[in-house]
């Protein structure tokens, strides 16, 4: 297929229809573009097309770009393949938690700032063999200090916790809950928590 940009009005109307590049995010932003090709919206045509060379990456770029400005971010950039570059987050920290002789961390809170002093988080957490890793990135919960982001990611970190065991607790077979291990995970992230928000140490009333 040649050049997309190059397609004809319904031409380009034809392939966003057979490619169904409409997806639950998308939807409202695709709508604008569709809109401004059938009015002829040169201006609005010329910036969606910027984004890439085809809708799909148009759309991922736009929503990409305009997450990154919600952190200070302007410098529009694709890469080789067409793709978005993606900022890196200033002062990226990371909060480990580990048991006794544990080699490999699974339990962390991680944090990140944007060029316009917001802050992100996002935590991992492993109850034996079942857990979840993420890291902080654009596109995270925007809070506005460091305090506050360290403090909702060590709030995740335990709430993972807690809905492992609520899910698995009667019914693991597979070492995905291991209650020991969780435990200590979980009055660790207790107890920073608890300095953090000058509170007592408190018993958990789901174990």
């Amino acid at each position: 297929m040649k050049n997309y940009k190059a397609l004809s009005k319904f031409q380009k109307l034809e392939f966003i229809q057979d490619s169904g590049v409409t997806g639950f995010h998308d939807r409202h932003a695709m709508a604008v573009y569709l809109k401004a090709l059938w009015l002829n919206d040169i201006d609005y045509i010329q910036l969606f097309e910027s984004f890439g060379e085809r809708p799909h990456k148009m759309l991922m770029n736009k929503r990409a770009f305009e997450r990154q400005k919600l952190f200070g971010f302007e410098k529009f950039e694709l890469d080789e393949n067409g793709w978005l570059v993606k900022p890196e987050l200033l002062e990226k920290e990371r909060i480990s938690f580990k048991v006794k002789n544990e080699n490999h961390c699974s339990n962390s809170v991680t944090i990140g700032k944007g060029l316009n002093g917001k802050w992100t988080f996002d935590f991992s957490y492993s109850t034996g063999n079942c857990g979840t890793h993420c890291t902080a990135s654009i596109w995270g919960k925007i809070v506005d200090t460091k305090e506050e982001a360290i403090i909702n990611g060590l709030i995740g970190l335990i709430e993972g916790h807690k809905q492992q065991r609520e899910r698995l607790f009667q019914k693991d077979t597979c070492g995905n809950y291991k209650e020991s291990y969780s435990k200590e995970i979980v009055r660790l992230a207790q107890n920073e928590l608890d300095i953090r928000t000058g509170k007592k140490p408190v018993q958990l009333s789901f174990f």
